[in-house]
């Protein structure tokens, strides 16, 4: 009976409160714990890549847009260039045409001073008639052919730039340029 004793007095003693305390990995709370903190720490290493992952992705595609940027910036900048030489040429021409309109129309001055002397003042009129109209007919030729140049350089231009509203600035041009034509001249 001193076994059955000892057991009663040890099973007594646990129900005083004077059995020693459970250690802290053989609790359930701990093990609660441990299984949430590794469950964290997964997570953060899968989010954590993934979100590096994506930051690299995005960062690609930045660069990427900025060298096509860049691409069509030198693009538009050659087209610039090439168009600013033409106009250059262009003016050079309106220039040479211009001067030679200039020496004909004095050419034409003295030969009808020499040649009609007598009827002066009626030929003076008429080849004052004719000298306007050949300026009107010279601006308008100018205007068709800066209007047809120019044209042809914003079609190049929009063709290069790839706008999506080709069709209503191609549009818009196109009623501009008849608008021009159809003015009367000043």
């Amino acid at each position: 009976m001193s076994n059955n004793t000892n057991e009663t007095v040890a099973v007594a003693e646990h129900h005083a409160g004077g059995v020693e305390a459970e250690p802290f990995y053989a609790t359930a709370e701990f093990w609660v714990f441990a299984a949430f903190v590794i469950v964290v720490v997964c997570l953060y290493k899968k989010i954590k890549s993934g979100f590096i992952s994506a930051m690299r992705l995005h960062a690609e595609k930045v660069k990427d847009k900025l060298a096509e940027a860049r691409s069509v910036r030198n693009e538009v900048q050659a087209e610039l260039v090439k168009a600013q030489k033409q106009l250059k040429y262009m003016q050079d021409e309106i220039a040479s045409i211009v001067e030679k309109n200039r020496e004909e129309a004095v050419s034409y001055k003295n030969a009808v001073k020499r040649d009609y002397m007598n009827s002066l003042r009626l030929r003076e009129e008429k080849l004052k008639e004719r000298i306007g109209l050949d300026e009107i007919e010279f601006r308008n030729r100018l205007k068709t052919v800066l209007i047809d140049k120019s044209f042809a350089a914003l079609d190049i231009l929009l063709a290069k730039t790839g706008a999506d509203d080709g069709v209503l600035i191609h549009n818009t041009i196109i009623e501009f340029a008849e608008v021009l034509q159809n003015r009367k001249p000043e």
